[in-house]
């Protein structure tokens, strides 16, 4: 039998009052007891968990059911591919076949069945190879078979019924299942409600990632692995293509090259990167550095076999939890707005042409950071020293408040995914893997409904999380036509290879409720066709209230996108109502090239990238781009902002377009009045003005009171921009202007007056 988790809707009428008295014992493959299983009785909804000795008794009452008699006039087969469905009178159909942990995995039929023989095909290539549940809704009346996998492919099928028109009298039955975590669930048949049971469990089988994840062993054939991955590189090398791929690699050793195009993420599945070790090189796909966006790599160690990984990047590139035996270069002919984080590198990072980036959390052997408009390190062992003003390196010792990212683990020894969620930290500095374990919480795979674009919609997403179970996003691009909503507090969201969330029709893709704990990872959420959404992703209900500080909501690697691949667009790329929420890493772009970019005379659509509403907030590695009013506006009181990466719109066509109010220009970051306290620190704001003349006042507007701090700003008027940003913060910093001016102006320390 294979992992069961589905109430199994039962065959005919019931009469009610059977009493239960159901024991026995559930042991493994090798007779060993079992504590801390779960027995449950379908019909009942019935459950009870196994003694340390393995023993379980299950007593109460159910229905009985009464089997089905040969008067039925319904009947289904199956043969080559096709199901051919019998009914003797028209009815309204619903046939769908779920797989034993209780998801629908394809629909079969759905409408009106004609009198007669209707034949339909099923979709194999949704199904995979383990035994499912067939259940037909035929005008009311509910049927179950059973679909064991056939030698030849395809199915077998069984249940009540091989004959058409007709179904076979089959005895009263009912559904016992057992299960544990790290083992596969048995169900078994019954026909009887008192007796003595035992049942046996094996190990846990593997989940359906989906088509998109390739998935690596050492054992493999490394010519393999690497002809595999240069493949799917091969086809991903178009900036906005439709696919979506990751690599997993089990723990192990692996002599391969990982080289990572448009669209791909590697994970190394250990629960220390030291778990998975690459002898070769994790590296971008050179020749195109300000143009490499969304891509990444975790979780593994690389020796390089040249010495050096080049991971010259723009955004929405992460490189988490990765042990570098070598130098690190990330500049390959430009670069800009890189993210490192919870990492070892051994020898020097050069960055070369890299204009800016950030690192969180690493121990490092030495940076060169050259002519770096903005490089700021943070709660790093072994930091540089600080170059500002002279240079563009800012150092800050802690980071006041952070998780790493939660990720898929492997035990080879259980056979088991899990999913990690590391722990919080206060104050930090270094890596969170470096002593032995990370501390934090090994979630099981089975917790998590994983969804399959093509498979699964908002509907079958929100139905998961609403009983209860977290949520894999695996690679591809899921069309979102009413919100996901993320509501229990503690949900873990985790997307992978770049899984994209569409917005169709102006909708919102992914709301959270203002709960404690909730994590949303990994996603790329974009507006799509249809109509001009009012927020693409949003955190908290407006107006709440509630305190989160003893378990702050997370969210990483936030990718939000208006324009480029589709003509979308949206009011706002993303909105923080819940306090004390923390964001590690985004970025939130307007296009600037590709479909949809252009300066749009829509004055109420694409204004504003990120609106902060929530008090004692948090960001890290904050990069938003092109909006065309405030690209950052802070509501919330008390926040923090580390690291700032903007280039205001280029396209704004005159002045009278780009005002606040009588006064010349729109502040990137708009700390609004009200707030009487905020902090932030390496904020770099970058004008590209292609209208004459064109003036921003300030990059960045606070409060003027005591409470409002701003640190090591840089303004820069880039290569042919043809107008001014006059200040920094406030009214105070020289101006950066291009054209008979200094281009680049770092400032220092602003302190609210």
């Amino acid at each position: 039998m294979k992992n069961a988790s589905i109430t199994v809707l039962f065959l005919a009428s019931a009469i009610f009052g059977q009493t239960i008295n159901i024991s026995g014992t559930v042991s493994n493959s090798s007779a060993q007891p079992i504590s801390g299983a779960v027995v449950k009785l379908f019909s009942a909804a019935l459950s009870c968990t196994t003694k340390a000795d393995g023993t379980y008794l299950l007593s109460g009452s159910t229905a009985v059911l009464n089997g089905i008699s040969k008067a039925s006039s319904f009947g289904i087969t199956y043969k080559k591919g096709l199901f051919v469905v019998n009914s003797a009178v028209s009815s309204p159909a619903n046939i769908s076949v779920y797989d034993f942990r209780g998801r629908m995995v394809a629909s079969v039929f759905s409408g009106l069945l004609h009198q007669g023989a209707t034949t339909v095909q099923l979709p194999q290539e949704r199904l995979g190879h383990g035994m499912l549940l067939l259940r037909a809704d035929i005008g009311g009346a509910i049927r179950t078979y059973t679909l064991s996998p056939a030698s030849a492919g395809g199915f077998g099928i069984s249940g009540p019924s091989f004959a058409n028109g007709k179904l076979a009298k089959i005895m009263a039955t009912d559904w016992l299942q057992a299960s544990k975590t790290g083992y596969q669930a048995n169900v078994q048949q019954i026909s009887s409600y008192t007796g003595v049971v035992n049942i046996t469990l094996g190990a846990l089988t593997a989940p359906n990632f989906g088509p998109n994840v390739s998935i690596f062993d050492p054992t493999m054939s490394m010519s393999t692995i690497q002809s595999k991955m240069d493949g799917i590189n091969g086809a991903s090398g178009a900036q906005f293509n439709s696919n979506r791929n990751a690599y997993f690699f089990k723990p192990g050793t692996y002599t391969v090259n990982i080289s990572l195009n448009f669209y791909i993420q590697a994970y190394g599945l250990g629960l220390s990167p030291e778990d998975v070790q690459i002898a070769g090189s994790i590296q971008d796909i050179t020749g195109q550095n300000q143009n490499s966006f969304w891509r990444g790599a975790e979780g593994m160690t690389t020796t390089p076999t040249s010495g050096s990984v080049m991971w010259g990047v723009s955004q929405a590139c992460p490189f988490r939890r990765i042990h570098v035996k070598g130098k690190v270069s990330i500049c390959d002919g430009g670069a800009s707005g890189g993210f490192l984080s919870d990492s070892k590198i051994d020898g020097m990072i050069t960055s070369g042409c890299a204009q800016q980036f950030y690192i969180r959390n690493t121990v490092l052997s030495g940076i060169n950071a050259g002519g770096n408009w903005n490089f700021m390190v943070q709660g790093c062992d072994n930091p540089p020293t600080e170059t500002w003003p002279t240079g563009g390196i800012s150092v800050v010792a802690k980071t006041p408040l952070v998780r790493e990212k939660p990720y898929i683990t492997f035990d080879a020894t259980s056979n088991a995914y899990s999913v990690f969620v590391p722990a919080l930290r206060t104050n930090s500095q270094g890596i969170t893997w470096g002593n032995g374990a990370p501390a934090g919480d090994l979630l099981p795979i089975d917790q998590f409904y994983i969804a399959i674009a093509g498979t699964d919609n908002a509907t079958t997403i929100n139905a998961a999380l609403a009983s209860g179970k977290n949520l894999i996003l695996t690679p591809g691009t899921y069309l979102i036509s009413t919100p996901i909503l993320v509501q229990r507090p503690g949900t873990v969201v985790l997307g992978l290879g770049m899984a994209t969330l569409q917005a169709q029709n102006g909708t919102t893709c992914l709301k959270t409720a203002d709960a404690d704990g909730i994590t949303i990872a990994n996603l790329l959420v974009e507006a799509g066709s249809g109509g001009d959404s009012p927020v693409l992703f949003q955190v908290g209900d407006a107006g709440s209230a509630a305190d989160h500080s003893a378990n702050p909501p997370f969210v990483f690697d936030l990718f939000i996108r208006a324009g480029g691949s589709v003509a979308g667009t949206s009011k706002i790329g993303a909105i923080f109502n819940s306090n004390n929420t923390v964001l590690d890493h985004c970025w939130i772009w307007r296009a600037d090239h590709g479909a949809g970019a252009g300066w749009l005379s829509d004055t109420t659509t694409v204004r504003n990238g990120i609106v902060i509403n929530g008090n004692n907030c948090i960001t890290y590695a904050q990069m938003v781009e092109h909006w065309q009013k405030y690209n950052t506006i802070w509501n919330g009181n008390n926040g923090q902002q580390y690291f700032y990466q903007n280039e205001i719109s280029y396209n704004v066509p005159n002045q009278a377009s780009f005002m606040e109010g009588s006064t010349l220009g729109i502040p990137s970051i708009k700390v609004t009045d009200g707030v009487t306290k905020f902090y932030g620190w390496g904020l770099g704001v970058y004008s590209n003005f292609q209208t004459s003349g064109l003036v921003e006042t300030n990059a960045i507007e606070t409060p003027k009171v005591p409470g409002c701090e701003v640190h090591r700003v840089v303004t820069f008027s880039l290569g042919d921009d043809k107008g001014t940003i006059l200040h920094a913060v406030n009214d105070t910093g020289a101006a950066a202007k291009q054209i008979g001016g200094t281009a680049m102006i770092r400032f220092g320390d602003y302190v609210g007056h």
